[in-house]
């Protein structure tokens, strides 16, 4: 039995205690209660199902104390079957011909509720966006939910014995055979760094890692899915183990498969052959050239990113040339026989709407026939996009300049570029698990379905991508849920104490202009663009007074109604500034490489305060 499913299944088995638990035996109530807290600490502490109770729940089951028996119970059902249902698909968990062998585990579990019990739940069922086979439960007697239950058993009886495993051909020469070939990629790897970038070896994210990799079920009978994890380790002792068991039940990417607390650095998952056990080598020069790429401009100042763009042009045929005369006008300018480019960078400096409006006025008197260039390390948006456009300036990043030479198959031009520049580059320890955590929460944003089914799991992606833009601004990060009274809605928002760390920040004239004691966040996971009225049910949080800002995240912007509401609500002393998925993710994206998200919240304001 795989680690994922023994806690799969004991907390379904916890479930079915807690649904069985009765007013009279207040004793058990609270043992289970902290029994499923004590699971869910434990899920959470080793990351291995990516499950999302609330805090409010979370707080219920460490109570030790009863208010209210029944209110409690259900409050704990309702949250728990919501998980036990999601975690059924494939965005939780992965496994293979199981579905109907756990729904009716959780079934016949929710049917230990009295009958009056299971009337309240359905009133305020949480209902799950993935919710394989709803019925109705209104008994007309405890025979008749007697009589389901014992059906509902013996098609659990049957599912299980019906279920077969799928032949694995995983004896231990295919094993060692495995073994083998990813000691050796992995040793080639480290050599090829070691040999070429000794100073930052231990940044690259398999290199002095503990390394430990799994055979995992696949969609097809004909391969392995077969996962490649790095765990930070301390003192950088290195370590390769190749799991030699098979894993028909597991997270989906990329929780842990073992009870693990190390920092977790980066991962792969490969296709591996059940026929040959061939396996591709994901360590290439290429790979690493790109890991590079990726290291050098997380560390890199303003200055050496000119350096790189000057480097890029010329390997294009341009030549560069100081401005003339004594004021620098501008960056970087260079030409080739059919064009004259001039570069801004923006890189660490200021590239808010306003700054960048600034700048573009004050390059207006550069002659007609020399195009204007500004380079952004990621891409800054399409507020930015569109101003730049609008203007006759052409947007590039540092990613699209450097991927040109990975299309070209010519990495290695990148690779003696940087292995050159290494002396004069100040590295900060640990930006690689920073990028992958990003990265991790891209996927689980991206995976996110829309809509009302989803909501929950929004607002628990929405709260994390908050923590990680934004808590190393304030000097204690310290965030709240607030939990809406509609047990069935479930709407959560989140209020961030606002202890900034700069006084000249952006949270520092929240506070001062808006009042702002507080940052209240709140998530909407619309299907369609926010309107006036959906946006304008944020302002109510304004009444618990502490303050008048807030942001929200949507998932597809602002509807024109919306727009207009929010300009009037700034005409009110009030802000409201939103965020939608493109930029919550490319705020991440420059958050991975070094960038403050702030400044993106200063251009949303700007948009509203020149729209007036």
């Amino acid at each position: 039995m795989t680690v994922t499913r023994k806690y799969y299944e004991a907390l379904i088995g916890t479930f079915e205690k807690i649904a069985s638990c009765k007013a009279n035996d207040p004793t058990s109530f609270l043992e289970y209660k902290q029994e499923l807290f004590s699971l869910i600490n434990r899920i959470t502490q080793f990351n291995l199902i990516p499950i999302t109770f609330t805090q409010s729940t979370i707080e219920l089951l460490a109570k030790s104390t009863i208010d209210d028996f029944e209110k409690e119970k259900l409050t704990i059902v309702n949250e728990t079957h919501y998980e036990l249902n999601e975690c059924l698909h494939t965005t939780r968990l992965r496994y293979g011909g199981e579905l109907l062998y756990y729904i009716y585990k959780i079934k016949i579990g929710l049917l230990n509720l009295p009958i009056l019990e299971l009337k309240e739940f359905q009133r305020i069922l949480k209902q799950p966006e993935h919710y394989y086979f709803p019925e109705s439960w209104d008994f007309d007697s405890e025979e008749e939910q007697i009589k389901k239950q014992k059906e509902l058993q013996q098609l659990l009886k049957k599912e299980s014995a019906r279920k077969k495993k799928r032949k694995v051909n995983l004896t231990k020469p295919n094993i060692v055979r495995v073994e083998d070939q990813l000691t050796q990629f992995i040793a080639d790897y480290k050599s090829y760094i070691f040999e070429h970038y000794p100073s930052i070896a231990s940044e690259f994210s398999f290199y002095s890692k503990k390394v430990r990799a799994y055979f995992t079920e696949a969609m097809s009978d004909d391969i392995f899915e077969f996962r490649i994890h790095s765990y930070k380790t301390e003192k950088e002792k290195s370590s390769l183990a190749v799991i030699p068991d098979y894993y028909d039940f597991y997270p989906s990417y990329f929780s842990n498969l073992e009870e693990k607390t190390d920092k977790q650095v980066n991962a792969i998952v490969l296709s591996l052959s059940k026929k040959d056990f061939n396996l591709k080598n994901p360590f290439t020069e290429e790979n690493i050239h790109r890991e590079l790429v990726g290291l050098f401009i997380r560390n890199v100042n303003e200055k050496q990113v000119q350096e790189l763009v000057k480097f890029l042009y010329k390997c294009q045929g341009f030549s560069f040339a100081q401005e003339n005369g004594s004021n620098k006008q501008f960056d970087l300018y260079c030409e080739n026989s059919r064009e004259k480019i001039v570069f801004e960078i923006f890189h660490t400096q200021k590239s808010n709407l306003e700054h960048l409006s600034k700048r573009i006025e004050e390059l207006k008197s550069i002659p007609k026939g020399i195009k204007k260039h500004f380079v952004f390390t990621a891409f800054p948006g399409d507020s930015v996009k569109t101003l730049l456009s609008k203007n006759g300036i052409i947007l590039e990043t540092l990613f699209h300049l450097t991927d040109q030479q990975f299309y070209l198959k010519n990495s290695v031009i990148l690779h003696w570029y940087i292995k050159n520049k290494l002396p004069e580059i100040e590295i900060t320890k640990g930006s690689t698990s920073i990028e992958f955590e990003g990265n991790q929460l891209i996927k689980r944003l991206n995976n996110c379905e829309k809509g009302k089914l989803s909501w929950p799991e929004y607002e628990s992606i929405g709260m994390d991508i908050f923590k990680f833009l934004f808590s190393s601004d304030f000097h204690l990060y310290m965030a709240e849920e607030q939990t809406e009274n509609d047990l069935k809605n479930h709407r959560r928002d989140l209020l961030v104490n606002n202890n900034f760390k700069d006084p000249s920040s952006f949270w520092s004239q929240m506070k001062s202009d808006f009042n702002a004691r507080a940052l209240i966040v709140e998530f909407k996971n619309y299907t369609k663009k926010l309107n006036s009225t959906t946006l304008f049910s944020t302002t109510k949080y304004a009444k618990k007074g502490v303050g008048n800002f807030a942001i929200v995240f949507s998932r597809k912007g602002l509807d024109p109604t919306a727009i207009k509401e929010q300009k009037e609500l700034y005409d009110n002393d009030k802000l409201l500034i939103e965020f939608n998925d493109d930029e919550l993710i490319e705020m991440i994206r420059e958050k991975i490489f070094g960038k403050s998200p702030l400044e993106r919240l200063e251009s949303k304001k700007f948009e509203i305060i020149k729209k007036k």
